[in-house]
């Protein structure tokens, strides 16, 4: 465990340097058509959100498929094949997230049922819309069984969503011209457990960096306008800002993208790693089954 999510780490840095340029390039092409249909806002959104998802994941895909190279387990792409890839992969994400969805909603009304919480009553406070109603819903959602719910069904959400990491990196591997056709469930479920301990680390580990990041960025404007009145204030947002700010702005504008790329990459780089040890572990257990039906047959006495 600890080894996986160590190699984890290690890969990400090396899909991160790789990723920054494609998320850049991606951010060009979108700010180019929101140029072009500036007129048009409408559309642009419809087309962005058409495309969003098989977007997303041809450029996890081909994050997965950076991993795969940087191990040496993969030839080059076929961005034909990748495209139809993406666009599969993310009709059967689409599925995948609606059942567990259905599964969460019917968790909820089965535990009301049980007396676990009243949902009945959640739904009368609800809709009745007024201040004392809003307060006691508030106060029954604070209630331990609501909670236990959320953290169990938030749990078993991401082990769901994590269980198809292998099978995601196996489809991004087989975007090759010569490459092996994985089914698309092929690796369903391998290695859920250990990938949702990578997710549970980087979370946290990107939890800190906001409080520290906002913490940071409270400081650096109480230590700059400290000591000054309203109107100097004023007067400081009215001036054209330096190189210096305009650095500064970039940077603290620049930091949370680079994180999210960087947990994108962490990602794809834990479902690399799963693929291959899969992988590997299947590819060994056939040859010992080919091996144990070639073998010769013990001589007699």
């Amino acid at each position: 465990m600890l080894n996986f999510i160590m190699r984890s780490f290690a890969l990400s840095f090396s899909i991160f340097i790789r990723a920054v340029p494609m998320w850049a390039f991606l951010g060009a092409l979108l700010y180019v058509g929101l140029m072009m249909l500036w007129d048009h806002p409408i559309v642009f959104i419809l087309l962005l959100l058409l495309g969003m998802g098989t977007t997303t994941f041809f450029m996890m895909f081909s994050q997965i498929r950076s991993g795969l190279s940087v191990l040496g387990e993969t030839t080059p792409p076929d961005i034909g094949k990748l495209l139809k890839k993406s666009v599969r992969f993310c009709f059967f994400v689409g599925l995948w997230s609606t059942l567990v969805t259905l599964l969460s909603v019917a968790g909820f009304f089965t535990l009301g049922y049980l007396g676990l919480f009243d949902w009945d009553r959640m739904f009368e406070l609800a809709l009745a819309g007024t201040p004392e109603a809003q307060s006691e819903l508030e106060s029954v959602f604070s209630g331990a069984g609501v909670y236990a719910y959320y953290v169990i069904s938030s749990t078993l959400t991401q082990i769901a969503y994590c269980a198809i990491a292998v099978p995601m990196a196996a489809n991004a591997a087989s975007c090759s011209a010569k490459a092996r056709d994985y089914e698309i469930f092929w690796g369903f479920g391998a290695y859920a457990f250990r990938m949702f301990l990578l997710n549970l680390i980087a979370g946290t580990i990107l939890t800190v960096g906001l409080i520290l990041y906002f913490v940071l960025g409270i400081t650096m404007a109480a230590s700059t306008f400290s000591g000054l009145d309203e109107a100097s204030i004023l007067e400081a947002f009215q001036q054209a800002p330096g190189w210096r700010e305009m650095l500064t702005l970039g940077a603290l504008i620049a930091l949370p993208v680079l994180a999210l790329i960087w947990w994108g990459a962490l990602w794809c780089a834990g479902a690399t790693i799963a693929f291959v040890d899969r992988r590997n572990v299947s590819e060994a257990k056939f040859q010992q089954e080919l091996e144990c039906i070639y073998e010769e047959p013990m001589a007699r006495e």
